[in-house]
C-alpha cells in the first residue's frame, strides 16, 4: 500500500485512535514494552495533520519494546502480519550469533573455566531470551493480540476507513 492510499486520512484530516495490545508487553516480540510504535507510521500522515499535533497521542498504536520500535522506524507494511514478520525476521539477523552457539551438555559446561563458564551463560540466558521472542508469534497470547485489533474495526464504524483496518488486520 502506498502513500496514496491513506488519502482518506489526508481528505478528512482525522486520525484514528486505537491503542491495542497489553502494556507493559510488545506486541511484536513479547519482551518487556516501554514505548508506543505507530503502526500507521506518522511520517505516512499529511503535513498540516503532523503541524497541528493532531497525530500526537493519537492513531493505530501499540505497545512495543524500544528494539521493535527502532526497527520498524517509519516503515510501512501491507500488513500487520508483514510487520510482524520483518521484526521476526530482524531479531534473528541481530542475534544471530548468539543464535548459533552450540549447545552445551551439563558435563561440558562443568568442565570449562569459571570466567568462561561465566560468559558462556550469559549468552546462553541471552540466546533462550532470543528464542522466546522469535517463537511469541506462534503464541496463543500473540493470535489474541492480532485477533483484538479486527474485532475492534469490525464492531467501530467511526474508524476512517474501516475497511483498509480489517483488511490490514485481517
Amino acid at each position: 500500500m502506498q502513500k496514496s492510499t491513506l488519502a482518506t486520512f489526508h481528505e478528512k484530516q482525522m486520525v484514528p485512535d486505537y491503542l491495542f495490545g497489553c502494556q507493559g508487553i510488545c506486541t511484536y516480540c513479547g519482551y518487556t514494552a516501554n514505548t508506543i510504535d505507530h503502526v500507521i507510521p506518522v511520517s505516512f500522515f499529511d503535513g498540516r495533520i503532523v503541524r497541528t499535533g493532531a497525530v500526537r497521542g493519537k492513531g493505530v498504536r501499540t505497545y512495543a519494546c524500544s528494539d521493535c520500535n527502532t526497527v520498524l522506524s517509519n516503515k510501512y507494511f501491507e500488513s500487520f502480519r508483514k510487520r510482524c514478520q520483518y521484526i521476526n525476521q530482524a531479531i534473528a539477523r541481530r542475534y544471530k550469533s548468539i543464535l548459533n552457539l552450540p549447545v552445551w551438555t551439563p558435563e561440558e559446561f562443568a568442565e570449562l573455566g569459571k570466567n568462561f563458564r561465566s560468559k558462556l551463560a550469559e549468552k546462553m540466558n541471552l540466546k533462550a531470551i532470543v528464542l522466546e521472542r522469535i517463537r511469541w508469534q506462534t503464541t496463543n497470547e500473540f493470535d489474541e493480540y492480532c485477533k483484538e485489533p479486527r474485532d475492534y474495526f469490525k464492531a467501530n464504524e467511526n474508524i476512517v476507513n474501516i475497511g483498509w483496518m480489517r483488511e490490514y488486520f485481517a
